[in-house]
């Protein structure tokens, strides 16, 4: 799913721009699921999450009820939410040579929360070590293909 600056909030806060939405299982364990977010497309080595928007995912595992005109979905458990919020950033403790640091939390389905770093690039993870949080700056090259014969021709 994409989506990007579709409305005032978002013109004015463009760190609560949520532009890309992604759900696979991992390349690594096929058991578990990677959601994986984009936000503000524009950000940079300084650019923060916003400490007045919470950011938050809301899955849950679904069926599938059939293919072409019989496909649909069938819920197969109630929605899990986990959600992100971070602080306010304290420039007196971050030197003007290095990024600055934000902190933030992620609360789980079950209400543990996950203490974490913006830039950690190690992650935060949760009690069971069942969960890994990234919150941060992350390549993510943006390519759009065009199939110029295919346009030329409508």
């Amino acid at each position: 799913m994409s989506d990007h600056i579709d409305g005032p909030r978002t013109t004015a806060d463009p760190a609560i721009d949520i532009t890309d939405l992604f759900a696979f299982n991992s390349p690594s364990n096929a058991s578990k699921t990677v959601l994986a977010a984009t936000f503000f497309p524009f950000s940079g080595e300084r650019s923060l999450f916003s400490n007045a928007a919470y950011y938050s995912f809301v899955v849950s595992p679904v069926k599938s009820l059939g293919l072409g005109k019989n496909a649909g979905f069938e819920a197969q458990a109630k929605p899990q939410s986990f959600r992100f919020e971070f602080d306010l950033l304290n420039r007196s403790t971050t030197p003007n040579t290095e990024p600055p640091k934000q902190t933030g939390r992620c609360t789980l389905p079950n209400g543990e929360v996950i203490e974490l770093t913006v830039g950690d690039i190690r992650g935060s993870k949760n009690t069971d070590q069942s969960i890994r949080i990234f919150a941060g700056l992350r390549s993510d090259p943006f390519y759009l293909y065009w199939d110029f014969l295919t346009l030329q021709k409508m």
